[in-house]
């Protein structure tokens, strides 16, 4: 599996991204990785919507290509729970 993830905004308005390949993560890596997509497929979160109501908030896209893709945009603003461990998981990688 493959996860292209992209950070943007913030205040300074820098671009940051990565892409996760999960063979090369170690067992427990994969694991958790799989965990965080599962809830977040499961509780629906594919696509929140945005909130552009602060210039400075971070924007996340997020592809994942598996079989299957799907991909999720979203702030930190909208981002649910489950969303943002995946998220807190990507951002280690950058």
């Amino acid at each position: 599996m493959k996860i292209k993830f992209e950070r943007s905004g913030g205040f300074a308005g820098i671009t940051n991204s990565c892409v996760v390949n999960s063979e090369q993560l170690s067992s427990d890596e994969q694991k958790h990785l799989q965990e965080f997509l599962r809830d977040v497929e499961n509780k629906k979160t594919e696509n929140p919507s945005l909130n552009s109501g602060r210039n400075d908030c971070f924007q996340y896209k997020i592809l994942v290509e598996d079989g299957k893709k799907f991909a999720i945009t979203t702030d930190e603003l909208a981002m649910d729970p489950n969303l943002r461990s995946l998220i807190d998981f990507l951002e280690t990688r950058l």
